[in-house]
Order: C-alpha cells, then sequence, then structure tokens
C-alpha cells in the first residue's frame, strides 16, 4: 500500500494498494544475461589475487600484481604467451618481470617498451628448458629491453645458444681435471672450497655454451672416479 501524510488532518491517508508483480516492475534475471554481465566487468582485485596464489605465486608477488595494475597486466599478458605451464613456470616469470624487467624499464614505462610480454614469456621458457644460461639470459633481455625483436634470433645472432655436445663437454672435464692436478687432489682431498674454481674452468673452456646443470652433473661424477689414466681399482 502506498500511503500518504495528510497534514491538514493530522493523519496518514491510504492512496493505493500494489496487487501485482506488474506494479513492482519484478523482472527475472535470466542466468545467461547475468554470466554476459559478469564478462564485461573487471576482475575484482581479491579474485585476481587468489588467481595468482593459485597459479604457484607466493602471497607477496601476487599482492604486488595486483597493487601495480600495469605489471598485473603485463604478467597476464606473458602468462597467456607462455602457453602451458607449472608453478616453477610461472613464478620464475613473476621473477623475470618485478626482480629483472623492472631494472632496466620503470613500471610507468612497460607500455611503451620495446620489449613485449610474449618475448619474456619465450624467455623464459628458454630458460627452463636449459637452452640458455642464466648469464646469457640477462644479455638477451638487456637487448631486448634496447632493440626489441625475439630471444631466440638474438641468442642465435649473439653465440648465446647453449651446445648439447657430450663429448666437447666431457673433453672440457677431462682437460680441467688434467690441467689443474693440485686444484684437483684438494679438492678429492676435501677443500670443497675449490668447486666453484673446478666448475669455472670447465664453462671457461666450452666459452659458457654448456648447460651448468650438466656440467654440475658430470664433474661430480669426473671427481668422484680415479684420475684421468689411473687404471687401479
Amino acid at each position: 500500500m502506498t500511503l500518504r501524510d495528510d497534514v491538514a488532518r493530522a493523519a496518514v491517508q491510504g492512496m493505493r494498494v500494489k496487487q501485482t508483480e506488474l506494479e513492482y516492475r519484478w523482472r527475472r534475471v535470466v542466468p545467461a544475461a547475468m554470466a554476459r554481465a559478469r564478462e564485461g566487468q573487471p576482475e575484482l582485485p581479491e579474485r585476481t589475487r587468489v588467481r595468482y596464489c593459485v597459479l604457484g605465486l607466493a602471497p607477496a608477488e601476487a599482492s604486488l600484481l595486483v597493487d601495480e595494475p600495469i605489471l598485473g597486466a603485463w604478467f597476464d599478458a606473458a602468462l597467456t604467451s607462455l602457453g602451458p605451464r607449472g608453478p616453477a613456470l610461472a613464478r620464475r616469470l613473476c621473477h623475470w618481470l618485478t626482480a629483472e624487467l623492472i631494472r632496466r624499464v620503470p613500471t610507468k614505462q612497460l607500455s611503451s617498451a620495446k620489449v613485449a610480454p610474449a618475448a619474456l614469456a619465450d624467455l623464459v621458457r628458454m630458460l627452463e628448458a636449459a637452452e640458455v644460461s642464466a648469464p646469457a639470459a640477462q644479455q638477451i633481455l638487456d637487448l631486448l629491453v634496447v632493440e626489441g625483436g625475439v630471444p631466440g634470433g638474438i641468442a642465435a645472432r649473439e653465440g648465446l645458444v647453449l651446445e648439447d655436445d657430450d663429448a666437447a663437454l666431457t673433453a672440457a672435464i677431462v682437460g680441467v681435471l688434467r690441467g689443474y692436478p693440485q686444484q684437483v687432489a684438494q679438492y678429492r682431498a676435501g677443500k670443497a672450497a675449490l668447486w666453484g674454481y673446478l666448475i669455472g674452468r670447465v664453462m671457461q673452456a666450452l666459452r659458457g655454451r654448456t648447460d651448468p646443470r650438466r656440467v654440475h652433473k658430470l664433474l661430480v661424477v669426473a671427481l668422484h672416479s680415479p684420475p684421468p689414466g689411473d687404471d687401479t681399482t
């Protein structure tokens, strides 16, 4: 019922009674229409934060992307280009965006940067697949920021693609074992600090073009085997 004040009579007077649904302008909302309406709305910050955490990001990383919309949009674009990925790859992409790229390009300039989200995603994929080393990836990113382009092309042009040559790797390790007998003997005697030195000599012999993880694996085996030329067991 609709009411009104009758000031002259100091009373409330009834006007009319709404008897049907139409008088209330009642309208049924179709679920499909609701879904279409939601699609046009931006994602709420808390929902975005949860989505990033589900991807595998740490809460602090997720909050940084949410608090900086430009970073979040850039990350989402790169993530789409990355394709199938697990939590480790998503975290690595976030690191290269928020720790590496931002050191080279201020956040507010990302939208006009020469390096594209797809290029950063491709660089992270190459690093994960051991196609380039971490130092090489840094060099590639430097060049992407300056000139744009694609990481694979830059890596090939600059000779930064890791070589998958077991024979060359084995020869380099044997060469280091024979070329630095004193350091090898000290390491085998328990001086673990020399590990980095020996790894460095092998990588130097290979001009840094071999996956350090493969060098690590084979050098461990070599250092715990009899010295080259020693046939005793």
